[in-house]
């Protein structure tokens, strides 16, 4: 049975999460938030994933962050070009910062009171873009880092979920055309603003974002299609990489949203069957390295008409033929986007509609847990 709820509020979603009393996963002095690289350089680990980094805390009047950072193989509005990255400092958001490739000593900020600090650093890009390796932190000395809740909340998606084009402002008059229509660029994607970082932090929880542009439950939309199924990297700690790094679930999800299907039904029907034997595999494999969590496969906002109707006719049967809400799976239908109240590049959701969505998602992870 699908979850649809009506929203006539907007979920109040925080800048950062609240504490709690687990340790999480803990290298080179820092918090790691999602998935992290621990075998190649434990003591630099390397990160990637959409809304991947670390919470530190520290004393000092300043703080920086030192980084080596891949080159993107994607197209930059502004050169040089350049992965982005979110900080958040006690709580305060801050302007996002842009690092060209190659080490470089982010300089975060300057003029602290000189006492205990918190950094949350977020990484905006998703993980094809180029690895980020962590080298330490200046100015400040670290203290042991910030604990948390223990809550992680999984996302295994596409473009949509990795934030893609979301800091465009795209208009689309009754007249028909687009405004301001673009591209995607590293400068327009936006992990934290992304509607998965957004519900995990409305629920005091980790978000761990698995996703990946153009790429499927059963097919993508490269080469042949079937070498771009996300579940063929659920495993990897850092997707850009040779050989993927394999993470080891030291942390689990109580709750994974699967968020896949326009990308398969781009190219023409996958096939029922195909689509949910992906579909099936993917749970069996969620819950053997997590144990027994909720999966919601959802149904994303880019998706109408045929294609929309036959993908969800998918996921109910699915989720139907599973157990249901008896089983702890449940599907729910984000709705559809309205170009009229403007996009993102391609007509991506824009943070409007990635707020839109959490208003939609939260309450039902939220009540399902009983967060």
């Amino acid at each position: 049975m699908a979850v649809v709820v009506p929203t006539t509020q907007a979920v109040v979603v925080p800048v950062s999460p609240e504490g709690g009393t687990e340790a999480g996963v803990v290298a080179a002095g820092v918090r790691w938030r999602g998935r992290v690289d621990l075998t190649t350089d434990p003591e630099k680990p390397y990160f990637g994933w959409t809304a991947s980094g670390f919470d530190a805390k520290f004393t000092g009047t300043s703080i920086g962050v030192r980084l080596l950072t891949d080159a993107p193989n994607a197209p930059c509005q502004v050169d040089p070009c350049g992965l982005f990255f979110q900080a958040v400092l006690d709580g305060e958001v801050l302007p996002r910062i842009k690092i060209a490739p190659g080490e470089s000593t982010l300089s975060i900020k300057s003029g602290l009171t000189d006492g205990p600090h918190t950094l949350e650093f977020y990484r905006e890009n998703e993980s094809p873009y180029g690895r980020s390796q962590f080298l330490g932190i200046t100015g400040g000395t670290l203290l042991p880092p910030p604990t948390y809740s223990g809550r992680v909340v999984e996302f295994v998606a596409d473009s949509i979920t990795a934030g893609w084009g979301a800091l465009a402002d795209v208009e689309h008059p009754a007249s028909g055309g687009s405004v301001n229509e673009c591209d995607f660029t590293m400068d327009t994607q936006a992990g934290y603003l992304s509607y998965a970082a957004k519900v995990a932090r409305a629920l005091n929880a980790d978000p761990s974002i698995l996703a990946l542009s153009g790429w499927g439950l059963y097919r993508g939309l490269f080469g042949d299609g079937l070498s771009n199924a996300v579940p063929r990297e659920y495993n990897d700690s850092v997707y850009f990489m040779d050989p993927h790094p394999q993470w080891d679930f030291r942390t689990k999800a109580a709750a994974v949203v699967i968020n896949l299907g326009t990308n398969d039904i781009a190219l023409g029907d996958p096939g029922e069957e195909n689509f949910t034997k992906a579909l099936d595999d993917l749970v069996k494999m969620i819950r053997t390295k997590n144990g027994d969590p909720w999966i919601f496969p959802v149904i994303g906002t880019m998706l109408n008409g045929d294609g929309r109707s036959l993908v969800k006719r998918y996921l109910e049967g699915y989720v139907d033929s599973h157990g249901g809400e008896a089983a702890k799976v449940v599907f729910v239908d984000l709705g559809v986007l309205d170009p009229a109240l403007g996009t993102g590049c391609l007509y991506h959701p824009d943070v409007k509609e990635h707020q839109r969505m959490v208003d939609v998602l939260y309450p039902v992870i939220k009540a399902k847990l009983g967060w």
